[in-house]
Protein backbone atom coordinates (compact mmCIF):
# COMPACT_ATOMS: atom_id res chain seq x y z
CA UNK A 1 0.00 0.00 0.00
CA UNK A 2 0.84 3.56 -0.47
CA UNK A 3 0.40 5.82 2.06
CA UNK A 4 -2.49 8.57 1.51
CA UNK A 5 -3.68 6.78 -1.59
CA UNK A 6 -6.59 5.21 -2.53
CA UNK A 7 -7.04 2.27 -4.50
CA UNK A 8 -8.46 4.52 -7.07
CA UNK A 9 -5.96 6.61 -7.10
CA UNK A 10 -3.30 4.22 -7.38
CA UNK A 11 -5.40 2.77 -10.28
CA UNK A 12 -5.71 6.13 -12.30
CA UNK A 13 -1.77 7.01 -11.99
CA UNK A 14 -0.73 3.28 -13.36
CA UNK A 15 -2.75 3.85 -16.10
CA UNK A 16 -1.39 7.47 -16.67
CA UNK A 17 2.21 5.90 -16.83
CA UNK A 18 1.15 3.23 -19.22
CA UNK A 19 -0.18 5.59 -21.19
CA UNK A 20 3.18 7.37 -20.96
CA UNK A 21 4.78 4.42 -21.77
CA UNK A 22 2.42 3.81 -24.98
CA UNK A 23 2.72 7.24 -26.23
CA UNK A 24 6.89 6.85 -26.40
CA UNK A 25 7.05 3.52 -27.91
CA UNK A 26 4.64 4.48 -30.78
CA UNK A 27 6.70 7.52 -31.27
CA UNK A 28 4.09 10.47 -30.16
CA UNK A 29 6.65 11.84 -27.54
CA UNK A 30 9.30 13.94 -29.36
CA UNK A 31 12.66 12.80 -28.13
CA UNK A 32 14.07 15.75 -26.19
CA UNK A 33 17.14 17.94 -27.27
CA UNK A 34 19.29 16.65 -24.15
CA UNK A 35 22.77 18.48 -22.67
CA UNK A 36 24.54 14.68 -22.84
CA UNK A 37 26.94 13.68 -20.36
CA UNK A 38 27.43 9.82 -20.97
CA UNK A 39 28.51 7.91 -18.08
CA UNK A 40 30.39 4.59 -17.89
CA UNK A 41 27.11 2.57 -18.80
CA UNK A 42 26.61 4.64 -21.99
CA UNK A 43 23.37 6.93 -20.50
CA UNK A 44 23.19 10.22 -20.12
CA UNK A 45 22.39 13.50 -17.79
CA UNK A 46 20.05 15.35 -18.41
CA UNK A 47 19.45 19.04 -17.21
CA UNK A 48 16.21 19.72 -15.92
CA UNK A 49 16.35 22.98 -17.42
CA UNK A 50 15.52 21.44 -20.50
CA UNK A 51 12.09 20.39 -18.93
CA UNK A 52 8.75 22.40 -17.51
CA UNK A 53 8.32 22.45 -13.80
CA UNK A 54 5.16 19.78 -14.06
CA UNK A 55 7.63 17.24 -15.67
CA UNK A 56 5.86 15.98 -18.14
CA UNK A 57 6.51 18.73 -21.44
CA UNK A 58 9.33 19.77 -22.80
CA UNK A 59 10.20 22.90 -22.45
CA UNK A 60 9.15 25.35 -25.25
CA UNK A 61 12.71 26.94 -25.17
CA UNK A 62 14.64 23.49 -26.03
CA UNK A 63 15.45 23.48 -28.92
CA UNK A 64 14.60 20.45 -32.09
CA UNK A 65 17.07 17.39 -31.33
CA UNK A 66 19.36 17.28 -34.39
CA UNK A 67 18.78 14.16 -36.53
CA UNK A 68 20.80 10.97 -35.79
CA UNK A 69 22.26 9.06 -38.48
CA UNK A 70 20.64 5.62 -38.21
CA UNK A 71 22.79 2.11 -37.24
CA UNK A 72 22.92 -0.17 -40.13
CA UNK A 73 21.15 -3.20 -38.97
CA UNK A 74 23.22 -6.70 -38.72
CA UNK A 75 22.60 -9.99 -40.40
CA UNK A 76 21.70 -11.22 -36.76
CA UNK A 77 19.19 -8.57 -36.36
CA UNK A 78 17.49 -9.01 -39.45
CA UNK A 79 17.43 -12.61 -38.88
CA UNK A 80 15.68 -11.82 -35.83
CA UNK A 81 13.24 -9.41 -37.67
CA UNK A 82 12.14 -12.20 -40.09
CA UNK A 83 11.78 -14.41 -37.04
CA UNK A 84 9.23 -11.74 -35.34
CA UNK A 85 7.60 -11.35 -38.52
CA UNK A 86 6.61 -14.99 -38.81
CA UNK A 87 5.67 -14.74 -35.02
CA UNK A 88 3.89 -11.61 -34.72
CA UNK A 89 2.78 -10.81 -38.56
CA UNK A 90 2.92 -7.50 -39.94
CA UNK A 91 2.36 -4.21 -37.94
CA UNK A 92 3.06 -5.77 -34.22
CA UNK A 93 6.52 -3.86 -34.21
CA UNK A 94 6.18 -3.49 -30.68
CA UNK A 95 6.12 -7.00 -30.11
CA UNK A 96 8.78 -7.99 -32.31
CA UNK A 97 10.79 -5.25 -30.95
CA UNK A 98 9.95 -6.24 -27.05
CA UNK A 99 10.65 -9.98 -27.70
CA UNK A 100 12.38 -10.74 -30.61
CA UNK A 101 14.64 -8.09 -31.81
CA UNK A 102 15.11 -5.98 -27.91
CA UNK A 103 18.17 -4.21 -29.44
CA UNK A 104 15.91 -1.95 -31.59
CA UNK A 105 13.08 0.29 -30.61
CA UNK A 106 9.52 -0.52 -32.04
CA UNK A 107 9.67 2.84 -34.25
CA UNK A 108 13.32 1.44 -35.52
CA UNK A 109 11.52 -1.98 -36.27
CA UNK A 110 8.66 -0.21 -37.93
CA UNK A 111 10.96 1.85 -40.17
CA UNK A 112 13.18 -1.51 -41.20
CA UNK A 113 9.88 -3.64 -41.82
CA UNK A 114 8.99 -0.45 -44.56
CA UNK A 115 12.16 -0.28 -46.31
CA UNK A 116 11.94 -4.15 -46.53
CA UNK A 117 8.79 -4.19 -48.27
CA UNK A 118 9.31 -1.91 -50.40
CA UNK A 119 12.60 -3.60 -51.73
CA UNK A 120 10.38 -6.51 -52.19
CA UNK A 121 7.53 -5.06 -54.00
CA UNK A 122 10.68 -3.49 -55.97
CA UNK A 123 12.39 -6.69 -56.69
CA UNK A 124 8.99 -8.13 -57.81
CA UNK A 125 8.12 -5.28 -60.36
CA UNK A 126 10.94 -4.91 -62.40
Amino acid sequence: MVPNKTIDELKQHYQLLVDDVTAIEYGYVPIPNYTVEENSYGYSRVSRDDWQSNGNEFAETAQCPERRKGTPWTKEEHRLFLLGLETYWKGDWRSISRNIVISRTPSQVASHAQKYFNRLKKNQHP
